[in-house]
């Protein structure tokens, strides 16, 4: 099974991405890590605007799909039963993922109030720390967030990550039954 997750920035598709991992013995790929990897050999911050302004560069140049291309690449290299794609941001990325056998789409919703003091708690990257509500709610018009309400109108599954964690994989649990 093929399950890539999708949904806003901090909205927990780590943590889901984790879930599987741990409980499901389940293979992660990261659309980001691609990014990641450029930038470390780069050199450069690894903060959300060198990630977003990385990425549509890549995409300007190689199309939308680039890193989902990767991406499929290595899932066909991979054994796994079970393995997770974590943030899908574009339909191109959809399009061609869903061609892969048993693939699901998982749709995480969670209130921006919640993302942005899930920022602060975690300050990933190296812009987070300093970032205002204002300029976090500014970031989900970048390029790289507008499609993830269209990609959530294809979901296959739509799980609300504003409970408890055990409420949150009791709904993942639910969709490898």
């Amino acid at each position: 099974m093929l399950i890539a997750l999708t949904g806003e920035k901090l909205s927990g598709k780590g943590t889901a991405s984790d879930y599987f991992a741990n409980e499901k013995d389940a293979k992660k790929f990261r659309f980001s890590q691609v990014l990641f990897d450029i930038l470390e050999r780069l050199h450069k911050d690894t903060s959300r605007k060198n990630l977003v302004d990385l990425g549509i560069a890549l995409r300007k140049v190689y199309g939308d799909d680039v890193l989902a291309q990767v991406l499929v690449e290595d899932i066909k290299k991979d054994n796994s039963k079970i393995q997770i794609v974590d943030g899908m941001r574009y339909l191109a990325e959809y399009e061609l993922l869903k061609k892969l056998p048993n693939f699901k789409l998982v749709y995480v919703s969670v209130p921006m109030e919640v993302r942005f003091k899930r920022m602060k708690d975690r300050s990933e990257k190296a812009d987070e720390s300093a970032m205002t509500f204002d300029e976090f709610k500014q970031r989900e018009t970048d390029k790289t967030e507008i499609e993830i309400l269209e990609l959530a109108k294809l979901a296959d599954y739509t799980i609300t990550n504003r409970g408890s964690l055990e409420d949150y994989y009791n709904q993942l649990q639910a969709i490898t039954e």
